[in-house]
């Protein structure tokens, strides 16, 4: 009870991971956007979502991540609704286990921080 109020009551720690929540972001966001403003929110998510993953073994390449990103996970619909290549859809399931907590956004040790990422947004 850090927060002073009663525990059923308390913020609960989000669990969402930071790729779960570029693909939040992109259904918010993507439908009520002007055509030409798809692609700034593509390549912000890209390029943010690309410093989140951490080093587990079975890394795709750099330039495959891209193209998962790029062209399957971070546009409408989503890739839980249509059917990608099972090179695309491995590299997108290595991932999903592999992005970081959203809470771990300030830790330095573990992604690029927030002025990296608001650089890169």
């Amino acid at each position: 009870m850090s927060s002073g109020l009663p525990e059923s009551m308390a913020e609960k720690e989000a669990t969402l991971t930071w790729y779960e929540l570029a693909l939040k972001y992109l259904v918010m966001k993507r439908p009520h956007a002007v055509p030409d403003a798809g692609v700034g929110i593509n390549e912000s998510s890209n390029t943010a979502t690309m410093g989140f993953p951490d080093d587990r073994q079975g890394r795709p390449s750099h330039d495959l991540l891209r193209k998962a990103l790029r062209n399957s996970a971070l546009v409408l619909p989503g890739p839980a609704h249509r059917e990608s290549p099972t090179v695309i859809t491995n590299t997108l399931h290595w991932l999903e286990r592999a992005s970081h907590p959203r809470s771990d956004l300030g830790d330095a040790a573990v992604g690029p921080g927030p002025q990296t990422l608001r650089r890169g947004l």
